[in-house]
């Protein structure tokens, strides 16, 4: 009896825990989903396009300078960014930035990389 117990007290623990997981899960794809909008929306109203469709939590944006140039000029205006060549076997100037979605909703950030990339001769 005791055991019996036990086994519907544990089973009904990981039914509200999976119940609990899955609501969890659903509200960190909304968020991550309106992160992923506001970041468009900002990257496209300061001039900048996607390579590729914007899904999941991170983005390729074309920023049409090379993106080490750019970092180190974001850099000295105390923003942060990964230039693309990181994520390439071959070393060489890229115009490609991986962004996330859920740190690039802040408009001066945009703001920022507008006005460095106009500062930038863009790559041909």
């Amino acid at each position: 009896p005791d055991q019996a117990i036990e086994g519907i007290m544990l089973g009904t623990f990981h039914s509200i825990c999976a119940k609990m997981l899955r609501r969890h899960a659903e509200r960190v794809q909304r968020l991550l989903d309106a992160a992923r909008v506001r970041s468009v929306e900002l990257a496209q109203a300061h001039g900048c396009r996607f390579a590729a469709e914007p899904r999941g939590l991170f983005g390729w944006v074309d920023t049409r300078v090379d993106t080490e140039r750019l970092a180190q000029v974001m850099h000295d205006d105390g923003w942060l960014i990964a230039p693309g060549a990181l994520f390439h076997a071959t070393h060489r100037p890229r115009n490609l930035m991986r962004i996330n979605f859920a740190t690039t909703q802040d408009a001066r950030f945009w703001q920022a990389l507008q006005r460095a990339r106009e500062s930038l001769q863009p790559l041909s």
